[in-house]
């Protein structure tokens, strides 16, 4: 059981939080700010949020799954205030 629930937590941070923080974070910042590569060297501060090299902002991929966690729950909660009207 412990092998399962290691995969579905898996799945639901990896591949769906970072990898549509990877996909819309650019979009929505016009390329200003990005997550960083898997392999990215260095440490990132406790918020995350570094300077690259070519002087964009990156942001951890430990906290970008936090980010977009909280980001989707606040975009639920408004969708169910705004149905309960």
């Amino acid at each position: 059981m412990g092998v399962i629930a290691e995969f579905i937590v898996y799945f639901i941070v990896d591949l769906l939080l970072i990898g549509l923080a990877a996909v819309l974070l650019p979009l929505l910042t016009f390329g200003r700010v990005r997550v960083a590569a898997a392999d990215a060297q260095g440490p990132f501060p406790f918020h995350g949020f570094r300077r690259a090299s070519d002087g964009r902002l990156e942001v951890g991929r430990s906290q970008v799954g936090l980010y977009t966690l909280l980001l989707l729950l606040i975009l639920l909660a408004l969708w169910l205030v705004s149905m309960g009207r």
